[in-house]
């Protein structure tokens, strides 16, 4: 265990594992409110989508700032009971602008509900998101649209992603897997049970039919067999202790196979609809979309999409969640040739050029990993990050509070060249804190 603590000091990373969600400092956006752009300060308006002949209900949470934000898809339940509103509010705060909507036939929508109707449904407001003037109106960056659901809506949001190759990121949340609803007959019958006492908000639609639809689609519908159309992207997974926990296993395995690039997965210790857990949720899916490279207004400047910045943040993104998952071949990509490498503490010399910095990370590499099969395997959140560009150099600055007592420093140089942004040099350091004690 002592060598592993050691390697993950490396980069000042806290260790993960397959284990339950472990405690982790909730970011700013879940716990803080921050100073609002009197030009542009954040809203909520109540808005109509259309699809197929029906005006859908739905909810805007706009974030603040002049420039186009990038724009998450939150997607309820069946029929959605718990609309994940607290995580809507985080989102915001955290620089994305919300949409939520109900489907057809629910909720006083107009229309009838069915499955497939709610997939066509989740389509529509996918294109509203990108339409031009929608996008000019609501300051939404259509390059940066990012799809999340819970339930039936991580079934949904799976379903959208893996038939849609622009969007940007998809996390599932609890996801029910569709095409495996019918496949064991007690679980089948424990869930028709709890399907026919929650649809009072549904119209046009019997639990029975639901699941007679869904037996007809059990091909197309096992969400197990996207992971090919879903390995190119950020996949979040996050698991509960319910009758999807199995099935949202099998998906990750599968991602895994097919050598998803950006795969990560947590199980969390509580109910179907985190009940007990809401500030745990939020902390995760707010973590990962900081991964994602877009800008948040925890930062000082707006940052522009398609700029010198924007791409360093993206690159230094791909880095960490590399470093995350151990994926040896992406984060021994993310260095140049001739990079040099300094850890105070674990290797006081510095590593000169690839082959000496690849040979001690992969020994790191081995450390961390300790035997388990299952990313990811660290938790890397950088604090209070500042890049600064010249012109083809960029400079990233940023903390880590992973050791108490310690201010935990980190410094990468970045320089651009014909295959993108590469790290020249990393460097890390400490400094205890004052009134504690080496």
């Amino acid at each position: 265990m002592r060598n592993r603590v050691i390697a993950a000091a490396l980069l000042g990373v806290a260790l993960s594992s397959s284990q339950p969600l472990r405690a982790q400092q909730p970011p700013t956006a879940v716990v803080v409110d921050f100073p609002a752009d009197k030009r542009f300060p954040p809203g909520v308006v109540g808005i109509t989508v259309p699809s197929h002949g029906v005006e859908l209900d739905a909810t805007f949470y706009l974030a603040g700032g002049a420039n186009p934000h990038g724009t998450v898809l939150l997607l309820h339940g069946l029929p959605g009971y718990e609309t994940n509103g607290d995580l809507a509010q985080s989102i915001r705060r955290a620089g994305w602008n919300v949409l939520l909507f109900h489907y057809r036939g629910t909720w006083g929508t107009a229309g009838t509900f069915s499955q497939s109707s709610a997939i066509e449904d989740t389509a529509e407001a996918v294109r509203f998101l990108r339409d031009p003037a929608n996008a000019a109106k609501y300051r939404i960056d259509p390059q940066w649209l990012v799809v999340i659901g819970h339930s039936f809506g991580g079934f949904i949001a799976g379903y959208e992603a893996a038939r849609d190759p622009d969007v940007k990121a998809v996390a599932m949340i609890a996801a029910v897997n569709l095409g495996k609803i019918n496949a064991d007959p007690k679980e089948r019958e424990a869930r028709l049970k709890r399907w026919e006492t929650q649809l009072h908000p549904v119209r046009g639609a019997t639990a029975a039919q639901l699941f007679a639809e869904a037996e007809r689609h059990a091909k197309d519908w096992d969400y197990v067999q996207w992971a090919e159309a879903l390995r190119a992207r950020p996949v979040l997974l996050v698991k509960a202790d319910d009758q999807n926990h199995a099935d949202m296993e099998a998906l990750g395995a599968a991602l895994r196979q097919k050598g998803a690039v950006a795969l990560e997965q947590t199980a969390v210790a509580t109910d179907h609809s985190f009940s007990d857990h809401r500030i745990a949720l939020q902390t995760t899916v707010i973590h990962w979309l900081e991964k994602l490279g877009v800008d948040s207004p925890t930062s000082s400047t707006q940052v522009q999409p398609g700029s010198a910045e924007s791409e360093v943040r993206e690159a230094l993104a791909k880095f960490i969640r590399a470093f995350d998952d151990l994926d040896w071949e992406a984060f021994r990509l993310a260095f140049a040739d001739d990079a040099t490498v300094f850890y105070p503490r674990a290797f006081p010399q510095r590593a000169n050029g690839r082959t000496e910095f690849e040979k001690m990370f992969k020994t790191v590499f081995e450390q961390i990993r300790g035997g388990r099969t299952t990313a990811p395997y660290m938790d890397v959140q950088p604090k209070d990050l500042r890049i600064q560009v010249f012109a083809s150099t960029a400079i990233a600055t940023f903390h880590l509070d992973d050791r108490a007592g310690f201010l935990n420093r980190r410094t990468i140089v970045l320089s651009k060249t014909a295959a993108g942004w590469k790290i020249v040099h990393l460097h890390a350091s400490e400094v205890a804190m004052v009134g504690t004690q080496m």
